[in-house]
């Protein structure tokens, strides 16, 4: 399988098996976390990865500090991600 179609699972599982002892949910949303997701960064090279987890859509937008930088940020590829 190409790399891109295993990602989300290996995330997906990796999230799931952290030793978070009291996973939370909000509003009416099923999924569980230690914290609500606000969003989510995948990319594969300079390709985000078609996928949903934890309730957000994988995109290249990512956000600062709240109140320190609290406009997105875009990440065109990971190489430029500190930059």
């Amino acid at each position: 399988k190409p790399t891109a179609s295993l990602m989300p699972t290996i995330v997906e599982d990796s999230l799931n098996d952290l030793p978070i002892p009291k996973r939370m949910r909000w509003g009416a949303r099923k999924e569980e976390f230690v914290r609500p997701t606000q969003w989510l960064v995948m990319l594969l090279g300079d390709h985000v990865i078609d996928c949903t987890i934890l309730a957000q859509k994988a995109g290249r937008d990512s956000r600062g500090h709240r109140f320190h930088h609290p406009e997105s940020v875009r990440i065109t590829s990971p190489a430029n991600y500190l930059n």
